[in-house]
């Protein structure tokens, strides 16, 4: 049966995990876990792993596969041209009926009706365009950017006005004194959320073998290393 399902993932996760292992090595396979220190989610570390197969970067195995590894490893004038070779062969079905670059998105979105699941099509869309983009493709229209969950949530701290609070009134009628406010966290502090997930990753029954209890010590240091800066002590 032919598959009919395309990638929807957030594209901002796929950049994420695109760069990432172009300035570290990839692994042997890539797990939930490997996504997670690159800033996937867990619940959509499904989609993302999914992306990568359908674009020829992981096998069914997970194994990244030469053409990632050649990415991995290009100069950024090469990196537009193999990408572009990866996301014209995944999609050449596409490619027959459209030309992002003189096509609306619309037209682009009739191409992908055939697709499932239906109510994924406009975020297939997005992300079509978004690799094309990626690649170095000039398209016609913009795709829609979707931010990743970590840019989420940074925004909305940073963007967020301070709630009004009813100031109680002193026994002559008088606004009582504004206590001092309660400092709030802030981008600047660290962020240790990959670590829990990584921290989730440890087996329920308490059992697994050495190689994957190797990869985990290897994820934590990878993760601390991402988020813990090393500071050379201070000497008198």
């Amino acid at each position: 049966m032919e598959e009919t399902n395309r990638p929807y993932a957030s594209p901002g996760n796929i950049r994420d995990v695109l760069k990432r292992y172009r300035q570290v090595n990839l692994p042997a396979v890539v797990t939930a876990t490997d996504l997670a220190i690159a800033g996937v989610p867990e619940n959509v570390s499904h989609r993302v792993a999914f992306a990568l197969r359908f674009l020829g970067m992981v096998n069914e195995n997970n194994e990244p596969t030469p053409e990632w590894r050649s990415l991995c490893a290009a100069t950024e004038e090469d990196y537009s041209l193999q990408l572009s070779a990866m996301v014209k062969k995944a999609y050449a079905e596409v490619f027959e009926r459209v030309n992002p670059e003189t096509d609306s998105q619309d037209v682009i979105r009739q191409a992908f009706q055939p697709y499932t699941p239906k109510s994924q099509i406009g975020r297939m869309v997005t992300f079509f365009l978004t690799m094309c983009n990626e690649a170095g493709m000039v398209t016609l229209d913009a795709p829609k950017k979707r931010p990743t969950k970590r840019q989420s949530q940074n925004t909305r701290s940073s963007s967020s006005p301070p709630r009004a609070e009813n100031k109680p009134s002193g026994n002559n009628g008088t606004p009582a004194p504004t206590p001092p406010a309660t400092p709030t966290p802030t981008s600047l502090q660290p962020d240790y959320s990959v670590i829990a997930a990584i921290m989730g990753r440890l087996p329920a029954n308490h059992r697994w073998t050495a190689s994957q209890r190797e990869r985990w010590l290897a994820a934590v240091g990878a993760a601390v290393d991402l988020v813990v800066e090393v500071e050379e002590p201070v000497t008198a």
